[in-house]
């Protein structure tokens, strides 16, 4: 089984660009037991000026697991988030003004 996470990158500058998506993963317990967010995609995305392009990143089960502390990996009931964006989430980047979207998902 694939998840697939699916979002636009838009150019509405005055300049063609290149644009890196980063997506990373939060688990549940982000930031006690595991990193507060993980990378698990990158994609890097040719816009020119007014187009939009469609990006799409595919997850495997296999990395939304979390390493315990036994070294065994495990998939952890919870909220899980998904942000793409070009810098790691953190309050720093919020600052800075890096642009980001977000997805969260619970597995029961």
């Amino acid at each position: 089984n694939v998840l697939s996470y699916s979002l636009t990158f838009e150019d509405n500058g005055s300049y063609d660009s290149t644009e890196t998506g980063k997506l990373y993963l939060s688990t549940p317990k982000a930031g006690v037991s595991s990193p507060i967010a993980l990378l698990i995609g990158l994609k890097r995305v040719d816009v020119k000026v007014g187009q939009t392009v469609p990006v799409e990143f595919s997850v495997t089960p296999d990395q939304l697991q979390t390493v315990m502390e036994d070294g065994n990996s495990k998939l952890l009931k919870g909220d899980y988030k998904f942000t793409v964006g070009g810098a790691s989430p953190s309050a720093k980047a919020d600052e800075l003004g890096v642009s980001k979207a977000t997805c969260g998902f619970k597995l029961k």
